[in-house]
């Protein structure tokens, strides 16, 4: 691969444990054009060694360009990725980080560019759902200012909004919950109550009738596992239950993949016309 070929279909997943959570963020660059300065980029990708990155003069690792601007990544870019899991001054960092904090960087400017914006009380909110506290001094560990993590939580608020425009979330429901215990000896699994009875049809939803005890979707993948079953809106055994849970649970994840593949689509798209430029890469 020539140094400024394309990166098509490069997949850099966040390795740090904030980098693992909500669907969020699960990362998939693709389509990046990417001009490395002074090393292959194959031996980079599939050397065997991650690639840590060394300061030039004025602090940037990298710099990428979208819609006709360039920006610079900085070494405090980077150590905003780790704010609520251990900032550490003299971290190392390699092309993945470097990555996900472009990522960042683009989203967050294209979540600017559809009218997207976050006011300080958002910031303050978001931190406290997140990391439970609001004090961005507490966040920042010594490691960076208020500022620097009042800016990198906004980052990841607007990420996140623009995230939910452009996914599904309107088939994604919670989880099931599974149903309650069961008591009782053995064979008490196979004997019906009426708290089952009441937890299978609320998993059914519209494609039941709880009132006439009637299938109404006959399409649903409920009546497909269970129009051979004996049960009604009053009473259900926990076997049922059970088989209802793995049944929901089976619909909610397909879904939530769904839903993440049309966020992944998306990413890809607007990352199709991102430059990047790697500084100053040690082995």
């Amino acid at each position: 691969m020539d140094e400024d070929g394309s990166m098509a279909d490069l997949v850099a997943r966040r390795s740090k444990s904030q980098r693992s959570k909500t669907g969020s963020f699960a990362l998939v660059l693709v389509g990046l054009a990417c001009v490395v300065v002074g090393c292959v980029l194959g031996s980079i990708l599939f050397g065997g060694s991650a690639a840590v990155f060394s300061l030039r003069s004025d602090g940037a690792v990298a710099s990428f360009s979208y819609s006709g601007e360039t920006r610079e990544i900085t070494q405090k870019d980077l150590q905003k990725l780790s704010i609520g899991h251990s900032l550490q001054e003299d971290e190392s960092f390699d092309y993945t980080d470097v990555l996900y904090a472009v990522r960042m960087g683009v989203l967050s400017q294209e979540a600017r560019n559809q009218g997207i914006s976050v006011t300080d009380e958002d910031v303050s909110a978001y931190a406290k759902s997140q990391y439970r506290t609001d004090d961005y001094g507490t966040l920042g560990e010594g490691v960076l200012d208020d500022e620097a993590v009042k800016e990198a939580l906004e980052q990841e608020l607007l990420v996140d909004r623009l995230r939910g425009g452009h996914i599904s979330d309107d088939s994604v429901q919670q989880p099931p919950v599974t149903p309650a215990p069961l008591a009782g000896g053995p064979g008490a699994e196979s004997i019906p109550s009426a708290e089952y009875g009441a937890y299978i049809v609320e998993l059914f939803g519209e494609a039941y009738d709880a009132k006439t005890n009637t299938w109404v979707q006959l399409d649903s993948p409920f009546y497909e596992a269970f129009q051979d079953e004996s049960f009604s809106a009053q009473e259900a055994t926990f076997e049922q239950a059970m088989k209802a849970y793995y049944v929901a649970y089976s619909l909610y994840d397909t879904a939530a993949f769904g839903s993440e593949n049309s966020w992944t689509g998306y990413v890809n798209e607007v990352m199709s016309d991102v430059e990047v430029v790697l500084h100053g890469i040690t082995m």
